[in-house]
């Protein structure tokens, strides 16, 4: 019915997601996952009311995974979980360096170390393993991270700062140079990606 579909859905929260479906009725607990009795009266006349039992399976978005969550993710995409962390650690250091050279708060660098590890929980470490590849989305991260904390740097700001931080040997960077600018180009492409992991 309806009337008892909208009456449920607007005594839900915004930040849930509901599928109604005529069935016993049950409601998935956010917290826990179980299952809870719940009922909707819904009336298909003014004179008659009718007690209809809708399933209701409630989603609510966490930005967090368990911990058998990560192992299931690693086991699909074939990473050897010893060897995966030792290597997001070097890039979450990198994040670190190049951050500090910028000057960004804390709290823009650890959301940058988060975005570069839930876009690799998303995305197979296979197809972004190359040094240049993860350059770029560590590079791609803290970019996005800058418009999340409210914390605004040219992109080619952060380009030329992560190019000195990986060629310590190089003291003057032109932020016209063909290599910036390629490296600008791929990490355009790579933001809707990490977006899509937030």
């Amino acid at each position: 019915d309806k009337e008892g579909v909208q009456l449920m859905s607007s005594n839900l929260s915004s930040n849930h997601s509901s599928l109604f479906t005529k069935d016993t009725g049950t409601q998935m607990s956010s917290n826990s996952n179980s299952p809870t009795d719940i009922s909707i009266t819904a009336d298909s006349s003014p004179a008659e009311g009718i007690l209809t039992q809708y399933r209701v399976q409630e989603r609510r978005a966490r930005s967090y995974f368990t911990a058998a969550e990560i192992s299931h993710s690693q086991g699909i995409r074939g990473i050897i979980p010893v060897k995966e962390n030792k290597s997001r650690a070097n890039w979450c250091s990198f994040i670190v360096a190049v951050g500090n050279k910028l000057g960004f708060p804390q709290n823009t660098i650890t959301t940058a170390q988060i975005l570069f590890n839930r876009f690799y929980l998303f995305h197979p470490e296979k197809d972004f393993s190359t040094q240049n590849q993860k350059s770029d989305v560590s590079v791609t991260c803290l970019f996005v991270a800058t418009k999340i904390e409210e914390t605004y740097k040219k992109l080619r700001d952060i380009l030329i700062e992560a190019y000195k931080v990986r060629h310590p040997e190089v003291s003057d960077v032109n932020g016209d140079a063909q290599p910036i600018e390629d490296q600008r180009r791929r990490v355009i492409q790579l933001e809707r990606l990490v977006v899509e992991t937030i």
